[in-house]
């Protein structure tokens, strides 16, 4: 058996072993700073008019750069369970 303690620095520490945050979001600011200001140079939805072809484009694309930072993190947090499930016989988590 094999405690895991759950915390914010170190997103899981099973019993004499400590698994690095891989901080996803890092990857991405860069692309994400990027498409926020393209967003806010262009025309946004206004009450009179609605939003340019240009502004919609560039908020998808940060919606998918978005997605793809959690897809990241869910990846991540999957491989990390399946591995200690596989790997210890039981288990037991602590917060």
């Amino acid at each position: 058996m094999v405690g895991v303690e759950v915390g914010v620095k170190s997103p899981a520490v099973p019993s004499g072993e400590v698994i690095e945050n891989p901080k996803h979001l890092s990857r991405y600011a860069r692309p994400m700073a990027r498409l926020q200001g393209q967003c806010a140079r262009r025309a946004g939805p206004l009450k009179e008019q609605p939003p340019s072809k240009a502004w919609q484009g560039s908020k998808a694309h940060l919606g998918r750069t978005h997605a793809k930072a959690a897809a990241a993190r869910s990846d991540r947090l999957h491989k990390l369970t399946t591995r200690l499930a596989k790997t210890q016989a039981t288990w037991s988590s602590r917060s």
